[in-house]
């Protein structure tokens, strides 16, 4: 018999008995001769041949000739394997079905070219992973998961690959970081795509999984705003602080959602996934996030700008600078647990920011000092994980440099913003132009009858009890009126002008859209039977088609339109435009036009019979 470590040989008696159990396998004789604590870790030979799926690290490693059958294998664990072991076990077991590979991070190149019979492969948090070759050896590769392995410097190449292991069925589960390159090279079956980023401590944490379409939400505003913002003489520095400066002016800190399990809430209601307050479309779509959805929506907007950046784990040491001791209630709410900062590659040296702290102190007019810190700075009050063997700067940048950085980016910031609003006031149609003053002149009217019940208020208070300063509080508070009353005049007449200018463009669009019917159906709309001649007058006369007549042309002109809208000769858009055009033509004409039977037969003898040619006009196109 064979002896394992007592928790390694748990594992293993588990999933023995598991096998026997699906395929009626009995159990020895001698097995069943043992203690119930002897069972748990002793075994006989031929027992491990029935073992299919193990769980590795390095501390099992010594083992694992042991299991002969293995198809399904999981090396994770804190104590890393080193190189030559993972070419061992790739040697050995080239004919795996399953092979996950997790929170390694001396694992630096992979070659799975001999594992032909591989269906499933995942790569999760290998963070010194730099290659992997021969995937595109594997024909039935069926699920491929790759996310948060931080240093693979071969992205494209992987994605090429990907993309065409997607046409070929594999379902790929990337890095959320892949996407902008995935979409250059394009993205020919989404259903086959889902999207990862990793959140909580390496490999104890979790995972935040999206469909393309919800991921594509934030990459597309990550694309706007470094579009928006970022030139391309700007340099790194300057590019850093811009986005930088974006965080903290538009992420607030999700208060509420570390009371909901890390879900975002809007009216009352649950938006995105659960824990999604830590990942990166909470903090670009949504503009509200925690610490982990700043850090990893940096690194979205970082890579845009083709600038290296790494979220980092830390536990804050001072659990008061936590997170800032004001909230939108007033009340003082401290962060517990993990917290996430941001590494960034800046033209070689690396520094370390916190994003949610300054974050939250602009936003509450607080100076911020957590930016380009070095590593002996940042751990002043946070305390790194996994972080002694990465090169630092050796100092932070100076203050003056900060400052100098902050104004460049805000400055570009406003300016930018200035320069948006002046074009979407230059593009708005007079009718939102109207919109925009009604409401206006609704605001300056309830700021009115604020200020007028003031100076009720204090004209009543003095004369019950002398105001002191009465005279100087009553004309600043006229003023106040009067300064709005002037400006409720400048809207008023404005307002005057964009209603005539509003009616004049209605009443080209309907003359325009009535003329397009007419057109269309090869008639002439009018209120006007014809003319007969009058006798006794010697002049000729006006027929005016009464309200039925008129009800009945629109109808025709309704199935008319309708059948070419069946037809496809007519979008739903422009139908219903047509028909609500002709409704506002008619109404006007039935307004004007006599009841049936009220015109004389005697004095039109000719009108029935003009009618009745005018519908057989109609129904055949022709004019009215």
């Amino acid at each position: 018999m064979i002896t394992l470590p007592f928790n390694l040989g748990g594992v293993i008696r588990d999933a023995i008995d598991t096998y026997r159990r699906q395929n009626n396998i009995p159990e020895p004789d001698e097995v069943k001769a043992l203690s119930v604590h002897r069972r748990r870790n002793t075994f006989l030979e031929e027992e491990f041949e029935l073992v299919r799926e193990i769980t590795i690290d390095k501390e099992s490693m010594e083992y694992i000739d042991l299991f002969p059958n293995i198809t399904s294998l999981t090396i994770n664990g804190i104590a890393e394997l080193d190189g030559n072991q993972f070419k061992s076990i790739i040697d050995r077991y080239d004919n795996l079905e399953k092979l996950i590979i997790k929170g390694q991070e001396q694992l630096q190149f992979l070659d799975v070219s001999k594992m032909k019979n591989l269906k499933q492969l995942e790569l999760i948090s290998n963070r010194s992973l730099h290659r992997i070759v021969g995937l595109d050896k594997i024909n039935g590769l069926e699920q491929l998961t790759f996310y948060d392995n931080t240093t693979y410097l071969k992205e494209k190449e992987l994605c090429e690959i990907v993309s065409k292991l997607s046409q070929n069925g594999t379902h790929c589960n990337l890095d959320v970081l892949y996407m902008p390159t995935m979409n250059q090279i394009g993205i020919s079956n989404s259903e086959n795509f889902s999207w990862c980023e990793s959140v909580g401590l390496g490999i104890h944490g979790d995972e935040l999984k999206y469909e393309t379409q919800e991921l594509e939400q934030a990459v597309k505003k990550a694309q706007e705003i470094v579009s928006k913002y970022i030139k391309p003489t700007d340099t790194t520095k300057q590019k850093y602080a811009i986005l930088y400066q974006w965080m903290c002016e538009n992420v607030r800190y999700d208060y509420e959602a570390l009371d909901n399990d890390y879900a975002h809430k809007e009216q009352g209601k649950r938006v995105g996934q659960l824990g999604g307050t830590n990942g990166t479309v909470n903090g670009l779509v949504y503009g509200s996030c925690v610490c982990e959805g700043y850090s990893k929506s940096m690194q979205l907007l970082l890579k845009l700008c083709g600038i290296p950046s790494f979220d980092v784990s830390c536990i804050a040491e001072d659990p008061k600078k936590m997170m800032p001791s004001w909230n939108i209630d007033g009340k003082k709410k401290i962060h517990e647990g993990d917290h996430s900062i941001l590494k960034v590659n800046i033209d070689g040296q690396c520094y370390y920011s916190d994003v949610t702290w300054d974050a939250n102190k602009f936003q509450n007019n607080q100076q911020r000092q957590y930016f380009l810190l070095s590593k002996q700075d940042i751990t002043s009050d946070h305390k790194l994980v996994g972080e002694d063997r990465v090169f630092a700067a050796f100092k932070s940048i100076s203050n003056q440099e900060f400052q100098e950085l902050m104004k460049f980016a805000q400055e570009r910031i406003k300016s930018v913003n200035n320069e948006l609003d002046a074009k979407v006031e230059m593009e708005k149609t007079p009718q939102e132009r109207l919109t925009d003053i009604n409401k206006q002149l609704e605001q300056l009217r309830q700021q009115y009858g604020a200020i007028e019940k003031q100076i009720e208020d204090l004209m009543i208070r003095n004369q019950q009890i002398p105001v002191s300063n009465y005279q100087e509080q009553l004309a600043a508070l006229i003023n106040h009126r009067d300064s709005i009353s002037s400006n409720m005049t400048i809207l008023s007449s404005s307002k005057k002008t964009y209603e005539w200018v509003v009616q004049n463009e209605q009443e080209t669009d309907h003359k325009n859209r009535i003329a397009q019917v007419e057109r269309l159906l090869g008639i002439h709309i009018t209120s006007s039977a014809g003319f007969v001649y009058d006798n006794e007058l010697k002049v000729p006369r006006l027929i005016s088609k009464d309200t039925a007549t008129l009800r009945k042309e629109q109808g025709i002109i309704y199935k008319q339109l309708e059948q070419l809208y069946y037809d496809g000769e007519l979008d739903l858009k422009t139908y219903n435009s047509m028909k609500m055009e002709v409704l506002k033509e008619y109404d006007s004409m039935v307004v004007k036009a006599p009841k049936p039977n009220n015109v004389s037969d005697e004095l039109f003898p000719q009108q029935p019979d003009m009618i009745n040619q005018q519908n057989m006009e109609l129904e055949g196109h022709h004019k009215l």
